[in-house]
């Protein structure tokens, strides 16, 4: 399939679109997205060499991206709560079930998996949710930024879903819907130090625990299910638990046609 999409900065403005939704919305992976329309590659090698021009049409396209997915939630939980968390349940599910699929923890990593599910658990047991929260501080914005703007180069990986993990998603998505712009340009520098220093430290981490780390991301991601599970169970509920995992089915299936480039990517991100 033709990745004419990702050609010329209009292209890559409309690219970073697709990864600033992916970006904010639980179970979607930014990564998968840049994977899927053929940037991945490219996006790593531009970030790690500091390709200003290249970066920034894609730059545009992900805070605009983000802005508009962060008021559709916010809207969602207001309008549909219930509906909205099992949606994103059922992307999550695929979400979980491609990154286990692609990545295959080994054996040996089971407990990295354990440890993982648990940390997650205790984050949603401690109040960890998807629910609408006043603006946070720069203690929290900061580190927000940069967590989601780091699992952009992690196939498979959520940013929404790692906000979610670390209880900031509520105070990300109250900051964006009002526009309240002292939290805004804390997540949004935040985001640059993430972007920036994900691309070595990754590398690194993988070099020397990749089984290890893959088997961690793992065990946090089924664990943050927990704080999706929706209070009450009815027709709707179903209904948007199940289209959720269709279309997250029917993305993943669509990612399948640029597999064969799952090794050159990984070998992109160990070797660049």
């Amino acid at each position: 399939m033709s990745r004419d999409i990702s050609q010329g900065r209009s292209g890559k403005f409309i690219v970073g679109i697709f990864m600033g939704v992916a970006l904010v919305v639980p179970g979607v992976s930014a990564g998968t997205v840049a994977l899927v329309l053929g940037v991945h590659r490219q996006l790593l090698q531009d970030i790690v060499k500091t390709r200003a021009g290249e970066l920034f049409p894609i730059g545009i396209g992900v805070l605009l991206g983000a802005g508009g997915g962060i008021r559709a939630v916010w809207w969602a939980l207001d309008a549909a709560p219930e509906i909205t968390l099992a949606f994103f349940m059922g992307l999550l599910g695929v979400a979980i079930g491609d990154f286990i699929w692609v990545n295959r923890p080994g054996r040996s990593c089971i407990m990295w998996v354990f440890v993982g599910v648990m940390l997650a658990l205790l984050m949603a047991t401690a109040g960890v949710h998807v629910v609408k929260g006043p603006p946070g501080g720069w203690m929290t914005m900061l580190p927000a930024g940069a967590v989601s703007s780091g699992a952009m180069l992690f196939p498979g990986l959520s940013g929404g879903t790692l906000l979610l993990v670390f209880g900031l998603y509520g105070e990300v998505i109250g900051a964006f819907s009002v526009l309240y712009w002292p939290a805004v340009l804390w997540f949004l520098l935040g985001a640059c130090l993430g972007l920036f220093a994900a691309a070595y430290i990754l590398r690194w981490a993988l070099s020397r625990w990749e089984n290890q780390l893959i088997a961690l991301l793992t065990g946090l991601m089924v664990g943050s299910m927990r704080s999706l599970i929706p209070a009450v169970l009815s027709g709707g509920v179903v209904l948007s638990a199940v289209a959720g995992g269709v279309i997250g089915w029917a993305l993943s299936r669509f990612g399948d046609v640029s597999g064969s480039n799952n090794d050159d990517d990984r070998e992109a991100v160990l070797s660049e």
